[in-house]
């Protein structure tokens, strides 16, 4: 997430959401370390709000982001629906993304366990959407990268750099 945010050109004509896998446990300082890479305001979401582009969403703690046709939702997680919420979280985000925004949905998935994006990942495609994979070898867990690259569900995929006097 540094290196995106570091690296995003100024003027983005989009807004961006963040989502975490919240069986790793979900880190409440992640709002102020997202501020401390970029210059775009973060937000942290815990009801309905608009969505504005050059800006970033993430859920507040105790939350799961869904999306409409114009809005973010956040629903609070309570006790047992934390399990099921968490596990469904970020495919359940990108099928909404897909069905509501179509050929305009980006999504780009990043290091993570298990198989969370891959069926989102489908539902963007099919919608005509972009799906970005990081490099398996350079994530930290590598299971979501690859389920959606065995899978052939990416657009483009983010090798890492060749240094040289290697491939």
């Amino acid at each position: 997430l540094q290196k995106v945010f570091r690296r995003l050109p100024k003027g983005m004509p989009f807004a961006i959401v963040v989502l975490q896998d919240l069986t790793e446990g979900y880190s409440q300082r992640l709002a102020g370390l997202i501020s401390s890479w970029t210059n775009l305001p973060v937000h942290e979401a815990d009801t309905h709000l608009v969505p504005k582009i050059g800006e970033v969403y993430l859920p507040s703690p105790g939350r799961v982001l869904t999306i409409d046709a114009r809005s973010l939702r956040a629903s609070k997680i309570e006790g047992d629906r934390l399990v099921s919420a968490s596990v469904n979280m970020i495919d359940r985000f990108l099928e909404g993304l897909a069905q509501h925004h179509g050929n305009r949905a980006v999504a780009v998935i990043l290091s993570g366990k298990g198989m969370d994006g891959a069926a989102g990942a489908l539902c963007i495609r099919n919608a005509g959407g972009i799906v970005i994979v990081q490099d398996p070898l350079t994530a930290l867990h590598d299971s979501m990268p690859n389920a959606v690259i065995r899978r052939g569900l990416h657009d483009h995929w983010c090798h890492r750099p060749a240094r040289r006097g290697f491939p």
